[in-house]
């Protein structure tokens, strides 16, 4: 039997997709004005660090700080323009809480960017546990965070839901089952990692759930 179900942020619940796009093109006008951003590489930059998606650009260590703290100063303000809850994110968390699950949120973003988008949405009332990338030495694939939840709640009855390939990755690594959501990344693209679940869209995390605990 799922006790807990674990939940990535970023285009899984909340879309902040618009919020990303905007912060990586102000970042790279700012301080990498030369790079030929595509509406690709940024897609690409959705799921790892920040660190990660700008050290592809530079081993200056001190330019890819500046490049970090540039993003996440415009990045905030950005939330509060464009992001919003994918459908049926509010009904399903009602509904998980309802059926006495615990729902925690493993996230590769920092908390105070993390809180601003849950309390943003309203949604931050609905979460037992909250692991950010300030909370871990190593973000997903690597199975750090789901591993702090698990211990946490003392169970690892659980599943990791996400909607990109270190999200599944992660759950795998765990050895919970994966469940991949396809409204923010290709399906084709997903399977590669090999999710044990896909779904498109999050209320059908209920058919995961009753498969699990059959």
């Amino acid at each position: 039997m799922v006790e807990v179900v674990i939940l990535d942020l970023d285009g899984t619940l909340i879309d902040t997709e618009p919020a990303i796009f905007s912060s990586f093109r102000y970042t790279f006008e700012k301080l990498l004005p030369k790079v030929d951003l595509t509406e690709e590489m940024i897609k690409s930059f959705i799921g790892p660090t920040l660190w990660d998606s700008f050290s592809r650009f530079s081993e200056d260590e001190e330019l890819i700080e500046d490049l970090v703290n540039c993003y996440r100063k415009h990045n905030i303000p950005a939330q509060s323009k464009y992001v919003e809850l994918f459908p049926n994110v509010v009904d399903t968390l009602v509904k998980l809480k309802n059926q006495g699950y615990k729902i925690a949120i493993c996230t590769s973003k920092l908390r105070d960017s993390a809180e601003f988008g849950m309390n943003l949405c309203k949604i931050d009332k609905y979460f037992d546990y909250t692991i950010c990338l300030d909370d871990i030495k190593s973000p997903k694939p690597n199975p750090e965070g789901i591993n702090k939840i698990i211990e946490k709640f003392g169970t690892n009855k659980a599943i990791m839901v996400g909607d990109n390939i270190s999200d599944v990755k992660a759950g795998n690594n765990a050895n919970i089952p994966s469940v991949a959501v396809t409204y923010s990344h290709p399906k084709e693209k997903l399977e590669t990692a090999n999710p044990n679940y896909i779904i498109s869209d999050i209320s059908e995390i209920f058919d995961v759930l009753n498969k699990e605990n059959r």
